[in-house]
């Protein structure tokens, strides 16, 4: 039997080595572009933060505030080496590369103990997870656990509920970088509440001093630049009290009024607030529109108005907390450089409680018609002597509770310090917040849900069917 010669050339031009040819003429192509994708995402540093808070990114604001630095800033993490948190670097790597002037350095606190000790302070010490911002002779210290934000639940069980890192981290380098920090004054000696700790908390990360104040101590005086927090007496102020604080404002000073409802009557309180054109009506508003409630009829979801202090809330569409409040009569007097805006308010269907010894919750006579302003923001610009006067009157403190922010994730107590910082004509610190730290799934509408099942169920099996028969077709013809 004789055997067939076999034909080198005529092998390269059998229709197995074509496709075979093309076949593999492809998956090198695929694999190089695959290969050059990488290294050109590697070179570029190209990701992409998918969670739904943007946790691993910093915000416009905060690109800016670095980008627009004159002085060098380094900011010192303090890990040991091993151990640095992932979240915290990733956002270290954002500062880094939105500006030339800042540099991140990381360094072992056990390796390096010199270095913690000349960073530590009476009030704080440096060790792992210490985040330490320096420009010049300035540096401050930010603690690990100021990064995070925790709550506990009814079984005392604590869960880490936000990331704090680029509100802490942005607002040290405004510290360090500008050198100005605000006083805030509490007043006491009418059995005054204290604020919260979560506020002070947020105080000091957002570089204020917070400081008691008693007007009829010693030489006891607020200046132009403090703000005032007068925080639900339960007793009024004294005549000689009231007059120091109507100077200090017509000296364009800055003051908070968180006043609940009280028993006793309140003039030379009072009188602060008429001379601005408002005044508390010590009565308890009762909401009747359902969307507009929590729990019960006391427990307000305002409407929020539109005002630097609050569009941040209203835009991200996130709820206040407003439980016992009273409303805030505008007395309508007649001065042109006074300016009062609502920001707060219940709806046409709620009603005020006159009678606080009644028992029901349903109008009586003698009750107030809605709707009612809860928090209003005032202005006095004297445009003769240049002052500026700037007032937040809220109707109530109860929302400030650490357990009712949380329950709004925070909103009340972005509300809180907007205000303040709204005050203090504070625009850099205004809207950079704690970021959630909460689980979360792709939300999408029906009709996205129907456009992707036709896209997987139908489109992407039938290009695929099509194909094979197209490849299957021009074969048996070949």
């Amino acid at each position: 039997m004789r055997m067939k010669k076999f034909d080198i050339g005529k092998s390269f031009n059998n229709s197995r080595f074509k496709y075979g040819g093309y076949s593999a003429l492809s998956a090198i192509l695929v694999l190089a572009v695959l290969v050059a994708v990488n290294l050109v995402a590697s070179k570029l540093d190209i990701k992409k933060d998918l969670s739904k808070d943007k946790i691993y990114s910093i915000t416009d604001q905060s690109v800016n505030i670095v980008k627009s630095l004159k002085n060098d800033v380094i900011i010192y993490a303090f890990f040991e080496t091993g151990n640095e948190d992932p979240n915290v670097k990733m956002v270290l790597d954002k500062y880094e590369s939105s500006s030339k002037k800042v540099s991140v350095q990381y360094r072992d606190p056990i390796k390096q103990p010199q270095l913690a000790k000349k960073y530590s302070t009476s009030d704080k010490t440096v060790g792992a997870g210490s985040i330490v911002v320096e420009s010049g002779s300035k540096f401050k210290t930010v603690d690990y656990n100021d990064l995070y934000n925790y709550s506990s639940d009814q079984y005392r069980q604590t869960d880490i509920n936000s990331f704090a890192a680029e509100q802490q981290i942005t607002n040290a380098i405004i510290y360090v970088t500008s050198g100005t920090q605000h006083t805030l004054y509490t007043l006491t000696g009418h059995q005054e509440k204290q604020l919260d700790a979560d506020i002070k908390k947020q105080l000091d990360a957002e570089n204020y001093q917070v400081k008691d104040i008693n007007l009829l101590q010693g030489n006891a005086q607020l200046v132009k630049d403090n703000l005032l927090v007068v925080n639900a007496p339960l007793k009024d102020i004294s005549k000689e009290e009231a007059d120091k604080i109507k100077s200090f404002l017509a000296s364009g000073g800055r003051a908070a009024f968180f006043v609940d409802i009280t028993k006793e009557v309140l003039p030379n309180f009072q009188s602060v607030l008429s001379a601005y054109g408002v005044k508390t009506q010590n009565a308890l508003v009762v909401e009747g529109q359902t969307d507009m409630i929590a729990n019960s009829a006391i427990e307000l979801l305002p409407s929020i108005q539109s005002h630097d202090i609050v569009n941040a809330i209203k835009s991200n569409k996130t709820p206040l907390y407003m439980p016992v409040m009273q409303g805030i009569e505008n007395l309508n007097i007649n001065k042109s450089s006074l300016k009062i805006e609502p920001l707060l308010s219940s709806s046409s269907n709620s009603w005020a409680k006159t009678n606080l010894n009644s028992t029901k919750m349903s109008k009586e006579t003698g009750d107030l018609n809605g709707p009612f302003n809860i928090a209003v923001a005032i202005t006095d610009e004297d445009k003769t002597s240049g002052n500026t006067a700037k007032l937040i009157v809220v109707g109530g403190s109860t929302f400030m509770n650490s357990n009712i922010n949380s329950a709004t994730s925070g909103t009340n107590l972005d509300f809180v310090m907007n205000s303040f910082n709204w005050l203090q004509d504070k625009k850099d610190s205004v809207t950079i917040r704690p970021k959630n730290f909460e689980a979360s799934t792709l939300m999408i509408n029906e009709l996205q849900k129907l456009t992707w099942s036709g896209v997987v169920v139908i489109l992407i099996p039938l290009v695929v069917a099509v194909l094979g028969i197209t490849v299957w077709f021009r074969r048996r013809h070949r």
